[in-house]
């Protein structure tokens, strides 16, 4: 049996969910995989069409709400200073 590949652009919660049935599916981002879908359960894919109908970024305590992701926002940003900008409010208005 092979994995089924999914390029992000061509997600669709209908497709991934029947997909899924069968299978891991790879999600791909122009052509190099992002993550893997064991299970599409029904609350995954409504956080997904969530955040698929905003434009932009999303702030991360918004994100991880919509995901129901417990967050301590210090701890997270020490591990991933990156994610800074994404923060609500950003980290340099503490």
């Amino acid at each position: 049996m092979s994995t089924v590949r999914l390029d992000d652009q061509q997600l669709n919660p209908r497709v991934l969910d029947r997909l899924t049935k069968n299978g891991p599916v790879i999600v791909t981002h122009e052509g190099r995989p992002v993550y893997v879908v064991h299970q599409a359960t029904p609350e995954w894919l409504e956080a997904l069409a969530a955040e698929e109908e905003r434009p932009g970024d999303m702030p991360l305590d918004e994100y991880a709400r919509l995901y129901n992701i417990p967050l301590d926002a210090e701890a997270y940003l020490r591990e991933f200073p990156e994610d800074a900008p994404y923060t609500a409010p950003p980290a340099d208005e503490h």
